[in-house]
C-alpha cells in the first residue's frame, strides 16, 4: 500500500490537490541522471515549492533554506556527484564533504 515513496497514496492525492505540486526528491539513481537531479532541486528551491514545504521546516529555517534541498544536495554530494544549484535556499559553503584534519577518539567504543 505505502509503495516506494514511503507515504500513503491517500496522502500524496490530497498533498498534490492542495499544493498543485507534485513530491519531487533527487533520487541517486543507477543511471547517474546529473542533470535530473539537478533540475528535481531546481523545483524544490522555487518559491512555489518552498512555501509548501514551509510546514516541513522548523520555525528558525522556514523562509531561510530548503532544509529538503540541503539535505538531497548533501546526499548527492556523499555520493560524489557534486550539484550546483545557485540558490540562497541552499548555501553553498554547507555542501563541500572534506574530511577534517584530524579526530578525536573521546570515545573508546567507537
Amino acid at each position: 500500500m505505502w509503495g516506494q515513496t514511503g507515504r500513503s497514496p491517500v496522502f500524496l492525492a490530497q498533498w498534490r490537490e492542495e499544493t498543485g505540486v507534485r513530491p519531487v526528491c533527487p533520487r541517486i539513481c543507477p543511471c547517474r541522471d546529473i542533470g535530473g537531479m539537478t533540475d528535481a532541486l531546481h523545483k524544490l528551491v522555487t518559491p512555489k515549492m518552498v512555501k509548501a514545504r514551509n510546514n516541513d521546516d522548523s520555525g528558525d529555517a522556514a523562509d531561510l533554506i530548503s532544509t529538503a534541498a540541503v539535505i538531497y544536495t548533501r546526499i548527492a554530494w556523499f555520493h560524489g556527484y557534486e550539484l550546483r544549484v545557485d540558490s540562497p535556499y541552499i548555501p553553498s559553503e554547507w555542501l563541500p564533504m572534506d574530511p577534517l584534519q584530524r579526530y578525536d577518539d573521546r570515545y573508546g567504543f567507537l
